[in-house]
Parts: C-alpha cells; structure tokens; sequence
C-alpha cells in the first residue's frame, strides 16, 4: 500500500478502540452517578427507625426496583446525622452489588417503596408521604429536594473517573 492511501483495517480497529473506550467511560460514569444520588437521596431521608432510607435500592434493567434486599434497620440508636449516615452507608453498600452487574445501556433504576404494615395487616406505603413533607425531619422532601444537584453529582463522578 502506497503511502497516504486509506487502510481500511487500521481505521476499523480505531474504531473500535474508540468505541469501547466510549462504552467503558459512559458506564462507569452511568454506575458512579448512579451511586452518588443513590447516597443523595438516603442522606436526605428522614431516619427514625431506618426503614425509609433502608428501602432505597438500585436495580439493573428492571421495570422498578423492589425492595426485597434491604434491612429492617428497626432498633439500632436514632435521631443524629451520624445515624442517617450509618443508614445511608449501608444502603449504599447493598446498592454497589447491584450496580456492579450493570452492562454498556443497561438502565439502573433507583427507587423507594418503604412500608409498613398497619392494624389490620395490609402494608401502607409511606415514601410519598416523606416526599410531601410528612417528617420533620425533611420537611422539603428527599426527592425533588436533591435532585437538582444531579448535574453536580454527575460531575464530580466524572471528575472521579478521570474523564
């Protein structure tokens, strides 16, 4: 091949280092963001027994998230910030399992359905109500609240892996 003359097999194999290159960058920028609301979002969750934040999980190509993962954190000591760390943490934790599954255009869903079961043993979802105000605790919410700060968590996990 004569030189300035078009290699079509140097330019496929560009191409596809580009590529996966690409694809690589986009998921771990799709998992550390994914992660980094994840701990937005239980960080900004009322703690009284733990099970709010508790039930926030993270699914990998699923319709919704359930919560059959998480902790029943009922019992252990409440009402400081370190104990909605702990909380936050813990969740986060279960969450970096999942997230470690996820493929290039895999969807990860984030979502919360605390519950508890009332007196005549049917479960009431109480999640919406934290979001509209019901705690003292988030008065704002959790939700709407934190995520306006998406386009900085995103940032900082780009800055994180290095892009």
């Amino acid at each position: 091949m004569a030189s300035g003359e078009y290699d079509g097999r140097k330019a496929n194999a560009i191409k596809a280092k580009i590529k996966k290159n690409f694809e690589r960058n986009a998921l771990a920028l799709h998992k550390k963001g994914s992660i980094g609301m994840l701990e937005k979002f239980a960080i900004a969750t009322p703690t009284e027994t733990g099970n709010a934040t508790g039930a926030w999980v993270l699914g990998v190509n699923v319709k919704s998230a359930s919560p059959t993962s998480y902790v029943n954190l009922a019992g252990r000591p409440v009402g400081s910030h370190l104990d909605r760390d702990f909380y936050a943490k813990d969740t986060i934790k279960r969450a970096q399992k999942n997230v470690n599954k996820a493929k290039y255009k895999d969807e990860i869903i984030i979502s919360n359905s605390a519950s508890t079961i009332d007196s005549k043993s049917k479960r009431v979802y109480y999640i919406k109500k934290l979001e509209n105000g019901g705690s003292k605790q988030a008065p704002t919410g959790m939700f709407y609240k934190t995520l306006p700060v998406a386009s900085l968590v995103f940032n900082r996990a780009k800055r994180d892996i290095g892009l």
